[in-house]
């Protein structure tokens, strides 16, 4: 059995806390980004969805992530007395690298710095026994392929409505010569609209 004073695991609590803080402020702006800068949503609203899809999200999804994540020490190589050190080493690690991202308008992910950081006192405390490799290699494997299924997916997705597109591109071109020119004052409009 794990043993902690109370003093400890309420710190460890609090500091976990802040870390759900800092991952809400950090991940929910890389999350709401694209919509708020494509003005298809408000930023008021996208955090909004953010915050309601957030919330759902650990109530109707299974805890497959954090299931991966608990795997990464091996309990059995490390002294019971120093996991509550390491977990408090991972958040600090995490929270602070966090935040130093989020200063300097990086988008980096929270749960890869917990994982990093859990990584690091995993091996600061008892060494690289202390690690289960396989764990680590699943979560990087997926950091290299995720990004590569998200560019497939994008490119599937964008497919038809670019060639939708396209066609009505060319519809109007051949009828472009017939319709009477836009006038001066829509055109500044128009490109004032398009600036904005």
């Amino acid at each position: 059995m794990i043993e902690a004073t109370w003093g400890l695991i309420v710190f460890i609590i609090g500091i976990a806390l802040f870390f759900d803080y800092t991952n809400g402020f950090h991940d929910s702006a890389n999350s709401i980004s694209t919509v708020v800068s494509t003005k298809v949503l408000s930023p008021r609203n996208a955090v909004a969805f953010a915050a309601f899809f957030n919330f759902i999200a650990a109530f109707a999804f299974t805890v497959a992530v954090a299931s991966t994540i608990s795997k990464i020490i091996q309990l059995e190589v490390v002294p019971t007395e120093i996991v509550p050190y390491i977990i408090l080493s991972a958040l600090i690690g995490a929270v602070t690298w966090n935040i130093i991202t989020w200063l300097f308008g990086l988008p980096t992910s929270s749960s890869h710095a917990l994982i990093g950081g859990l990584t690091g006192a995993g091996i600061s405390a008892a060494g690289l026994a202390a690690i289960k490799w396989s764990a680590v290699e699943l979560i990087v494997t997926f950091i290299v392929i995720s990004p590569i299924i998200g560019l497939a997916c994008g490119f599937q997705a964008s497919a038809p409505t670019e060639a939708e597109l396209m066609t009505k591109i060319a519809a109007h071109a051949k009828t472009a010569h017939k319709m009477d020119p836009i006038p001066p004052d829509v055109m500044v409009k128009v490109k004032a609209a398009i600036k904005k």
